[in-house]
């Protein structure tokens, strides 16, 4: 059950976890670790639309927060949800 509740929250990690302040997980190589695993499980990967990281973007982008600036600000995290 724990991973069904945190494989969502590491998507978010894979689009933001670029930006400053938001790279915790490079102090958490356990996390990390697990993150890895749960992302190459094939119910995880077939859970979202291929297009979930561009459409997680445009939606953050709409409401126009701190986040949203922080995205504008930052590098273009990598395209593609699979690797």
């Amino acid at each position: 059950m724990v991973d069904a509740a945190f494989a969502p929250v590491f998507r978010y990690v894979d689009l933001f976890g670029h930006l400053p302040g938001l790279n915790f997980l490079e102090a958490m190589p356990e996390v990390s670790r697990w993150r890895k695993a749960l992302q190459a499980r094939l119910s995880v990967r077939n859970a979202v639309a291929d297009d979930y990281p561009q459409r997680l973007h445009a939606f953050v982008l709409g409401k126009r927060g701190a986040l949203a600036r922080a995205l504008l600000l930052a590098a273009p995290p990598a395209s593609g949800r699979r690797s």
